[in-house]
């Protein structure tokens, strides 16, 4: 189940783009909640969330430790988690010099941005 969900937020923000409402180069930053922003906006477009482009991990290092067996994987991770992990930077590779790389945390935001 998990990783085919990953066609909804494609296929939605795709209808977006083609709606005029989003660009695939519009950066994410200013579409975050203000007190869960990065101090500097790195760059991160929708595009490069919907195509596993943006550098960030799969999952942040830090979930690991949460995430055991009677979590159902994701079922305590709520949106201020997601935010507060793209917002820290951690396990994020440079964009410019990483290789597209799956990352559930990218497409996770991604889903959060169409909520909003």
């Amino acid at each position: 189940m998990g990783s085919i969900t990953r066609v909804f937020p494609a296929i939605a923000a795709h209808r977006l783009v083609g709606q005029g409402a989003w660009q695939w180069s519009h950066p994410i930053w200013p579409l975050l909640p203000p007190a869960l922003r990065p101090a500097v906006d790195d760059g991160t477009t929708l595009e490069m969330l919907a195509t596993h482009a943006s550098g960030l991990p799969r999952l942040p290092d830090s979930w690991f430790a949460r995430i055991d067996a009677t979590d159902a994987r994701y079922a305590s991770t709520t949106a201020n988690d997601v935010v507060a992990a793209y917002a820290s930077g951690e396990g994020r590779t440079p964009w410019r010099k990483a290789k597209v790389d799956y990352s559930n945390l990218g497409f996770g935001l991604l889903g959060l941005l169409l909520e909003r």
